[in-house]
């Protein structure tokens, strides 16, 4: 009889639907993200070193607006060595983005966030 009663239970286990997904990102956090991935090229020949938990911090429209031009901070954490790893840099970037144009106009960065900010701040983060 034990051995029918864990055989089901293992079957039952089995079969039952295992829920790992994540919840459905709103259409500002795809915008975002679609967003950023137009922008990792500029970070990475920029920084040269790896870096992820990319936000942006904040955007604004600028000049006529009906031409396209937008100043934005793009925030970053960089890693000491490998992917991950400490120590943890803040890195800030500001870019101008119009039609014709992609360039770089500031450039912040806050050196050794601690593990506690890096995680507060890296919560979300997963590539």
């Amino acid at each position: 009889m034990k051995k029918v009663v864990i055989a089901l239970l293992a079957l039952f286990l089995l079969v039952m639907p295992v829920s790992s997904a994540a919840p459905p990102e709103s259409r500002e956090q795809l915008l975002e993200g679609a967003l950023i991935n137009r922008y990792l090229d500029l970070v990475g020949s920029t920084l040269q070193k790896p870096f992820g938990c990319e936000k942006i911090s904040e955007i604004k429209r600028v000049g006529d607006p009906r031409i396209p031009a937008f100043e934005f901070k793009l925030e970053v954490v960089t890693y000491g060595g490998r992917y991950g790893e400490p120590p943890y840099d803040l890195v800030t970037l500001h870019i101008r983005d119009r039609v014709d144009m992609l360039t770089l106009i500031g450039f912040e960065k806050k050196r050794n966030l601690s593990l506690e900010e890096y995680q507060k701040r890296c919560w979300w983060f997963k590539r």
